[in-house]
């Protein structure tokens, strides 16, 4: 059976896992959403130049 510690410790475990996922998570989100509002300009000022 389980202790109160260990349930304790598994819940720190898997929350500093579930932080860790959703911080690097939301690294890649802002460099996705960086990549596509560059994107997004160029495009806009190629329309505009041709």
């Amino acid at each position: 059976m389980f202790t109160i510690v260990d349930l304790v410790l598994y819940t720190v475990i898997i929350a500093m896992l579930a932080m860790l996922l959703v911080s690097h998570a939301a690294d890649g989100w802002s460099e996705l959403e960086k990549k596509s509002a560059e994107a997004l300009q160029r495009d806009i000022a190629f329309g505009s130049g041709s």
